[in-house]
Protein backbone atom coordinates (compact mmCIF):
# COMPACT_ATOMS: atom_id res chain seq x y z
CA UNK A 1 0.00 0.00 0.00
CA UNK A 2 1.31 3.45 -0.96
CA UNK A 3 1.43 6.03 1.86
CA UNK A 4 -0.92 8.93 1.14
CA UNK A 5 1.85 11.53 1.51
CA UNK A 6 4.00 9.78 -1.14
CA UNK A 7 1.02 9.58 -3.45
CA UNK A 8 0.24 13.29 -2.95
CA UNK A 9 3.84 14.36 -3.60
CA UNK A 10 3.92 12.18 -6.71
CA UNK A 11 0.71 13.69 -8.02
CA UNK A 12 2.08 17.20 -7.57
CA UNK A 13 5.32 16.22 -9.33
CA UNK A 14 3.26 14.90 -12.25
CA UNK A 15 1.07 18.04 -12.38
CA UNK A 16 4.14 20.32 -12.36
CA UNK A 17 5.94 18.22 -14.99
CA UNK A 18 2.93 18.27 -17.31
CA UNK A 19 2.49 22.01 -16.78
CA UNK A 20 6.05 22.44 -18.08
CA UNK A 21 5.14 20.17 -21.02
CA UNK A 22 8.05 17.91 -20.15
CA UNK A 23 8.02 14.23 -21.06
CA UNK A 24 8.56 11.66 -18.36
CA UNK A 25 11.72 10.54 -20.17
CA UNK A 26 13.17 14.07 -20.27
CA UNK A 27 12.22 14.62 -16.63
CA UNK A 28 13.99 11.40 -15.62
CA UNK A 29 17.13 12.40 -17.50
CA UNK A 30 17.16 15.87 -15.90
CA UNK A 31 17.03 14.41 -12.39
CA UNK A 32 19.36 11.54 -13.22
CA UNK A 33 16.99 8.57 -12.89
CA UNK A 34 15.44 6.07 -15.26
CA UNK A 35 12.01 6.62 -16.75
CA UNK A 36 10.75 3.77 -14.53
CA UNK A 37 12.01 5.49 -11.37
CA UNK A 38 10.55 8.84 -12.50
CA UNK A 39 7.21 7.09 -13.05
CA UNK A 40 7.41 5.52 -9.58
CA UNK A 41 8.01 8.96 -8.07
CA UNK A 42 4.87 10.23 -9.78
CA UNK A 43 2.72 7.29 -8.71
CA UNK A 44 4.02 7.41 -5.15
CA UNK A 45 5.45 3.91 -5.39
CA UNK A 46 8.80 5.41 -4.55
CA UNK A 47 9.70 8.55 -2.60
CA UNK A 48 12.60 10.67 -3.88
CA UNK A 49 15.38 11.34 -1.39
CA UNK A 50 15.37 14.74 0.24
CA UNK A 51 18.20 16.21 -1.88
CA UNK A 52 16.52 14.96 -5.06
CA UNK A 53 13.26 16.68 -4.06
CA UNK A 54 15.10 20.01 -4.06
CA UNK A 55 16.41 19.23 -7.53
CA UNK A 56 12.92 18.25 -8.73
CA UNK A 57 11.42 21.46 -7.33
CA UNK A 58 14.08 23.54 -9.07
CA UNK A 59 13.71 21.76 -12.42
CA UNK A 60 9.92 22.03 -12.32
CA UNK A 61 10.05 25.62 -11.03
CA UNK A 62 7.90 24.91 -7.96
CA UNK A 63 8.51 25.27 -4.25
CA UNK A 64 9.00 22.49 -1.74
CA UNK A 65 5.86 23.84 -0.08
CA UNK A 66 3.96 23.10 -3.28
CA UNK A 67 5.31 19.55 -3.51
CA UNK A 68 4.32 18.81 0.08
CA UNK A 69 1.06 20.77 -0.16
CA UNK A 70 2.00 23.13 2.65
CA UNK A 71 0.37 26.54 2.52
CA UNK A 72 2.85 29.07 1.25
CA UNK A 73 3.24 32.16 3.37
CA UNK A 74 2.65 35.39 1.58
CA UNK A 75 5.13 38.10 2.47
CA UNK A 76 5.42 41.75 1.74
CA UNK A 77 8.79 43.43 1.28
CA UNK A 78 8.81 46.49 3.52
CA UNK A 79 12.47 47.32 3.01
CA UNK A 80 12.99 51.06 2.99
CA UNK A 81 9.66 51.88 4.64
CA UNK A 82 9.47 53.77 7.89
CA UNK A 83 8.05 52.19 11.03
CA UNK A 84 4.96 54.35 10.59
CA UNK A 85 4.46 53.17 6.98
CA UNK A 86 4.84 49.54 8.08
CA UNK A 87 2.24 50.10 10.80
CA UNK A 88 -0.16 51.62 8.25
CA UNK A 89 0.22 48.50 6.11
CA UNK A 90 -0.43 46.25 9.13
CA UNK A 91 -3.57 48.22 9.92
CA UNK A 92 -4.73 47.94 6.32
CA UNK A 93 -4.20 44.17 6.36
CA UNK A 94 -6.21 43.94 9.59
CA UNK A 95 -9.05 45.94 8.03
CA UNK A 96 -9.10 43.70 4.94
CA UNK A 97 -9.18 40.59 7.14
CA UNK A 98 -12.10 41.99 9.13
CA UNK A 99 -14.06 42.70 5.94
CA UNK A 100 -13.31 39.19 4.76
CA UNK A 101 -14.73 37.70 7.95
CA UNK A 102 -17.80 39.91 7.66
CA UNK A 103 -18.18 38.82 4.03
CA UNK A 104 -18.58 42.30 2.58
CA UNK A 105 -15.92 43.63 0.35
CA UNK A 106 -13.11 42.98 -2.02
CA UNK A 107 -11.51 40.42 0.24
CA UNK A 108 -14.17 37.73 -0.13
CA UNK A 109 -12.21 34.60 -0.89
CA UNK A 110 -13.48 32.15 -3.45
CA UNK A 111 -12.69 28.48 -3.72
CA UNK A 112 -10.80 29.25 -6.93
CA UNK A 113 -8.23 31.31 -5.00
CA UNK A 114 -7.22 28.19 -3.08
CA UNK A 115 -6.15 26.36 -6.25
CA UNK A 116 -2.45 26.39 -7.09
CA UNK A 117 -1.80 27.96 -10.53
CA UNK A 118 -0.30 24.72 -11.89
CA UNK A 119 -3.39 22.74 -10.93
CA UNK A 120 -5.60 25.42 -12.48
CA UNK A 121 -3.61 25.25 -15.73
CA UNK A 122 -3.89 21.45 -15.80
CA UNK A 123 -7.67 21.65 -15.31
CA UNK A 124 -7.97 24.11 -18.21
CA UNK A 125 -5.92 21.81 -20.47
CA UNK A 126 -8.26 18.89 -19.70
CA UNK A 127 -11.34 20.92 -20.70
Amino acid sequence: MIPKKCEAVGKRIRVARKAKKMSLEKFGKKIGVSIVTAHRYETGERQPKYNRLFEIAEILDVSMSYLFDYPEKKTLDVTGLTDLEVQVLRDLVSMVRERKVEGNGVAEQTEQENVHPLEEQTKKEKE
